[in-house]
């Protein structure tokens, strides 16, 4: 029986086995190449690992610009309403 016959006639149990297999052995010479290519080029392995670094810090630092300042927004959207409210009422004391 070749091995073309063995896949053809599978059973469903088996198929699993040989996707499981398969997809490891993937895995693994996936990662003997790229632990090949850092070896040849390690100078480019850092860039793009400080390029990426740079990127995710930009966006992290953006939405957290985006917050503060939304924050400040109500702040002072609050700190007039306050201030409309003390020109009305004046400086009103619960006794």
């Amino acid at each position: 029986m070749t091995q073309k016959e063995r896949i053809e006639n599978a059973t469903t149990k088996q198929a699993v086995v040989f996707i499981w297999i398969y997809s490891w052995v993937i895995v693994r010479n996936l990662g003997r190449a790229i632990n090949k290519a850092v070896h040849k080029l390690p100078w480019l392995f850092i860039v793009i690992t400080v390029v990426i670094s740079f990127i995710v810090s930009f966006v992290f630092i953006s939405e957290a610009r985006a917050e503060r300042d939304s924050y400040n927004k109500k702040l002072v959207h609050a700190t007039q309403q306050l201030d409309s409210f003390y020109a009305a009422y004046g400086n009103i004391k619960s006794k």
